[in-house]
């Protein structure tokens, strides 16, 4: 078999230079695609796009699940672009830092408990207006993508909401009936839990609305 001779780059995400404290899937992943691919190479290499926790110092090698991903990694700019989104200020007007001045934000290293400070409370006010404001298509778009992730989301978005009620991602020290799956137990949690819930799975689907998006594009480069 012949093997045409090829190159390529092992960069993550969140090395990226983000406007939030780490790259995102948004204009900079673009823009890193276009450049390696002036530089004539021909992969982009990353590390895993899973979930990750400060419990685990926020490490892609310690995940949270080996199916979702990253949320930290949502582009707010690109997200921001879609027409259901009503009560979100320009994300131009979020803090770059958590400084006094952008210039003093750290070019060397991710800061994640900052980004997270950012992204999440975005998302939550991004799920209120999909429920809120998207069109039929769109909502038929989100459950399609929780049926056809079901096989493994459905666990991931009841897991987190039972780690934050919990307090503990370690389960096993959870209460006997959840952490043995009781069935009781999970329709009690899953209906308590259920804003959470779909909450996460919200997430889910705007993350992998943007992964795909940039895969199109860089294998389109």
């Amino acid at each position: 078999m012949k093997l045409n001779r090829s190159s390529g780059i092992l960069m993550h995400i969140t090395s990226l230079p983000g406007p939030h404290g780490s790259g995102t899937m948004g204009k900079e992943a673009r823009e890193f695609v276009d450049s390696i691919h002036y530089a004539g190479q021909q992969f982009w290499q990353t590390l895993p796009i899973s979930p990750v926790s400060p419990a685990f110092g926020y490490s892609p090698y310690s995940p949270l699940s080996s199916f979702a991903g990253n949320y930290l990694m949502i582009s707010i700019q690109d997200l921001q672009t879609q027409p259901w989104i009503k009560s979100l200020p320009p994300a131009s007007t979020f803090p770059s830092s958590n400084t006094d001045s952008p210039d003093q934000l750290n070019a060397d290293f991710a800061d994640f408990d900052y980004v997270s400070s950012i992204t999440l409370p975005f998302l939550k006010t991004a799920f209120r207006d999909f429920f809120s404001f998207a069109n039929e298509s769109e909502r038929l778009e989100f459950q399609h993508f929780c049926e056809d992730s079901k096989y493994w989301l459905d666990d991931y978005a009841l897991f987190i909401p039972l780690a934050n009620h919990f307090n503990n991602y370690d389960w096993t020290t959870w209460d006997d009936d959840i952490r043995s799956r009781k069935p009781s137990a999970i329709r009690e949690y899953s209906q308590s839990l259920k804003e959470e819930i779909q909450f996460h799975k919200f997430i889910q689907f705007i993350f992998f609305k943007q992964w795909n998006a940039l895969k199109k594009y860089a294998n389109s480069r």
